[in-house]
């Protein structure tokens, strides 16, 4: 099991959003624990970095360590690749 790190952009975004997709988002969250390769693998700008669907929401995140995952944002999809 990976331990889940938020970086302060993606603190702030969580915080933000409705109480509804908190829960949603949470929930999809502690499913990638286990399987930090559920994501997609981005390219690009991105590169490096993968891309989790919460819809409509974008749980954009890095695995630093086979244990670690740092989550540096959660972005409605409109702006999460702009």
């Amino acid at each position: 099991m990976s331990s889940i790190v938020l970086s302060k952009n993606a603190e702030k975004e969580f915080v933000r959003l409705p109480k509804i997709e908190k829960k949603k988002i949470f929930k999809k969250i502690l499913t990638f624990q286990d399987n930090p390769f559920a994501g997609k693998l981005l390219t690009g700008e991105l590169q490096g970095l993968f891309s989790l669907r919460a819809w409509p929401y974008r749980i954009i995140y890095e695995l630093k360590k086979p244990d670690k995952i740092i989550i540096h944002h959660i972005l409605h999809r409109q702006r999460a690749y702009k």
